[in-house]
């Protein structure tokens, strides 16, 4: 993940750091491709491809699949609940496309459907045939109340936090006055250092302090990788970056409805 940086940061020793954990509570880092190799879907498994190619699934336990919402990936939105939940739980923690490792080259809409049928595909391709859990996050929830609508036999149980399912256009509004903001996106997908070091102040119920350079780097770092954003050349601020709108509207289609809240 640190391709997006120069040399070894802190951001890159804290994913080093997270990486080991993962290993540690016994997950393992795959990469399954999809549509004939147009599809790379990046995902933490609890079980490693065998050398005969064929995934072992252990049945001794019920199938848990996370769902992130807007986060550079899986990994680090999942990090706390982790370690508890696969105890119980054979955990799957795989990385949304665009946000993280996972990548496609398929030229049709990107919305939360279309992060759905990879999901499937990539469990199927594991050997998930049903009573799979979903827990979805913010968007991950979006994606999760898809796969519950489009394949409702593959589906045990589904919660969903944090997710708009039924959110009406104006619920934003205080929000955005709250915080002095002209769009909700740049809460969501902060376009600047200056931005994401706000929207990590507003999330938290206490504001952490950091040094400049490591907002910079973290953004650097862990935001650009979703490849949403391009460098921009600004005399003022050698680190400002931006959204690539086009770009956006193809990851995520209805984009345009939440910026007009």
């Amino acid at each position: 993940m640190g391709s997006a940086c120069t040399g070894f940061t802190l951001t890159d020793l804290r994913l080093s750091i997270l990486t080991k954990k993962y290993e540690y509570w016994g997950l393992r880092s795959e990469f399954i491709q999809l549509d004939n190799g147009a599809t790379k879907m990046h995902c933490w498994t609890p079980m490693p491809m065998s050398e005969a190619g064929v995934w072992s699934i252990p049945n001794s336990k019920p199938h848990l699949v996370l769902l992130q919402g807007f986060a550079p990936n899986g990994m680090l939105f999942w990090e706390n609940q982790v370690p508890k939940l696969s105890k119980d739980f054979n955990v799957f923690v795989p990385d949304l496309v665009f946000l993280g490792r996972s990548v496609t080259s398929c030229k049709e809409r990107w919305t939360e459907s279309f992060q759905a049928e990879c999901i499937m595909k990539m469990l199927q391709f594991l050997g998930l045939q049903e009573d799979v859990n979903f827990v979805g996050s913010g968007y991950g929830g979006l994606v999760a109340f898809r796969i519950a609508q489009f394949y409702p036999k593959f589906v045990n149980k589904v919660v969903f936090t944090n997710t708009g399912i039924c959110m009406a256009p104006n619920d934003y509004d205080a929000l955005l006055v709250r915080h002095r903001l002209q769009h909700i996106s740049h809460l969501f997908i902060p376009e600047s250092v200056e931005e994401f070091k706000f929207a990590m102040a507003s999330a938290p119920h206490w504001k952490p302090w950091l040094p400049k350079f490591v907002y910079e780097d973290m953004f650097e770092c862990l935001l650009l990788f979703s490849r949403c954003y391009t460098r921009t050349t600004n005399k003022k601020d050698d680190n400002y970056w931006t959204i690539s709108p086009s770009k956006l509207e193809k990851i995520f289609p209805d984009w345009h409805m939440i910026r007009s809240f």
